[in-house]
C-alpha cells in the first residue's frame, strides 16, 4: 500500500514549494452564528471537535482555570473595537484585582500557544469576524463577548 505523504513532505519535495489542489472545498454558512436553525442539534459535533482539537494540542479539553482571566482581543481594520484602549483601562482598573487581564492580537503566537491561551480565558471580550473563531476553545462555563459593527435600525441582520 502506498502511504499519502504529509503536507509538509509534498511541499519541501516539490521544487518551487508551492502546492496547487485541483479541487479545494472550504467555508460553510456565511451567517452559521447568526442562525439556529443552522445549529440546532450540533452541539455535541461542536464539543467533540473542541475536545479532540485541545487534547491533540496537549491541552487539557475538561480544565477548569483555577483563576479568572479576561482576555481583550485587540484586532486593526474593519470590525475593530474603536476605543480599544479606554475599554482597556476600565477592564484592568475594575477587575485586576480579581482577574488576570491579557491583551492579544495572536500575531506572534502559535496556534498551540492561542489555543492554550483561549483555554484558560474566563471572559473573552474581542470583535466579531475571524478573529474571534478560536472562541469556541474556551473552558465549559465561559463567556465571549462580541462586539458587532453597527447596523441600522432597519437591517435584518440587527440583532
Amino acid at each position: 500500500d502506498a502511504e499519502l505523504p504529509t503536507l509538509a513532505a509534498a511541499v519541501g519535495a516539490s521544487r518551487n514549494r508551492l502546492v496547487c489542489f485541483e479541487k479545494l472545498i472550504v467555508g460553510g454558512s456565511f451567517d452559521a452564528f447568526n442562525s439556529e436553525a443552522l445549529n440546532i442539534g450540533k452541539e455535541p459535533l461542536i464539543a467533540l471537535f473542541r475536545y479532540r482539537v485541545l487534547e491533540w494540542h496537549g491541552i487539557d479539553p475538561n480544565a477548569v482555570p483555577s483563576r479568572h482571566q479576561i482576555l481583550l482581543v485587540l484586532k486593526q481594520g474593519r470590525r475593530t473595537i474603536s476605543n480599544f484602549r479606554r475599554v482597556e483601562s476600565f477592564v484592568r482598573e475594575r477587575y485586576s484585582d480579581a482577574a488576570r487581564v491579557v491583551v492579544t492580537d495572536y500575531s506572534a503566537m502559535t496556534l498551540s500557544q492561542q489555543l492554550a491561551l483561549v483555554s484558560r480565558t474566563t471572559i473573552a471580550i474581542s470583535p466579531c469576524g475571524g478573529i474571534s473563531m478560536i472562541l469556541p476553545f474556551l473552558p465549559n462555563g465561559a463567556h465571549a463577548i462580541l462586539l458587532n459593527y453597527m447596523l441600522g435600525p432597519g437591517d435584518e441582520r440587527r440583532h
